[in-house]
């Protein structure tokens, strides 16, 4: 009797324990179901940040990516053949490693009024919606080797943003040898679409001075721009979140498997 009993008893235990098991199987199902419900969320609500600017360090040796324009009344360059747009290897942000950089000579060019004038160059580019972080280097020099004096203005350095002053320098006065550097940077919150950066460079004197004429000789100094990065939110995926969705769902389907 005792054993048919403890027989009894066995059943028993053994059906309520399968139909625990499978309730807490059709529990833990439900509760991965409704966490995987949430990983496109994770997925695609992830801000993933990238260089949006193309050539931003000018190591092609050239401003590919990049269109240069002039104010009212500027110049980018010397007014002769002597002193063109250039790219030379110079030191631009001071760090004592030089590397290829854009040379500039801004100031007004024909009759002299005092006007802030030159010009500069700008880029297009797209984004997601997020923070937006830019930095660039910018110096300003006056060569020994092409002058003999101080100047007034060693360059007014201007960053502008969907065409909305972000930040600036001015190198004000420079002594014959010296130069002025500046790293520069902002962020600013944009929508998802294309954007411009334009950095802009100008002088109340006269661009490319030339003081003669046979050798090029300037007493004006000369601009540099480089290092020029923005990390801006785009709409790729992290590749770590990218793997999480696709491990989770793979889980989801194995389960539904064993279920069936």
């Amino acid at each position: 009797m005792a054993s048919r009993i403890n027989t009894k008893s066995c059943v028993r235990f053994d059906h309520l324990t399968r139909n625990y098991i499978r309730g807490f199987v059709m529990i833990s199902f439900s509760r991965l179901a409704a966490a995987l419900a949430f990983v496109p969320v994770m997925l695609f609500g992830q801000t993933a940040y990238a260089n949006s600017i193309v050539n931003g360090d000018f190591q092609s040796g050239s401003l590919a990516g990049w269109t240069t324009y002039t104010t009212s009344g500027g110049g980018l360059t010397g007014s002769t053949s002597l002193d063109p747009l250039t790219f030379v290897s110079f030191d631009v942000d001071g760090n004592g490693s030089s590397s290829l950089a854009p040379r500039f000579r801004v100031g007004e060019v024909g009759s002299y009024t005092g006007l802030w004038s030159g010009g500069g160059i700008y880029q297009s580019f797209a984004t997601g919606a997020g923070s937006l972080f830019l930095s660039l280097d910018v110096a300003a020099y006056l060569d020994p080797a092409t002058s003999t004096t101080s100047n007034g203005a060693g360059g007014l350095f201007q960053v502008y943003l969907d065409g909305v002053l972000a930040t600036s320098f001015d190198a004000g006065s420079i002594a014959n040898g010296q130069i002025k550097r500046q790293e520069l940077s902002f962020s600013e919150v944009v929508a998802a679409g294309t954007h411009e950066l334009r950095i802009q460079m100008t002088r109340n004197y006269f661009s490319g001075w030339l003081n003669n004429t046979t050798t090029g000789s300037s007493i004006t100094p000369v601009q540099f721009v480089d290092d020029i990065v923005v990390n801006a939110p785009t709409a790729v995926p992290e590749p770590a979140i990218t793997l999480m969705m696709f491990s989770g769902l793979a889980l989801l389907g194995l389960v539904v498997k064993r279920r069936a």
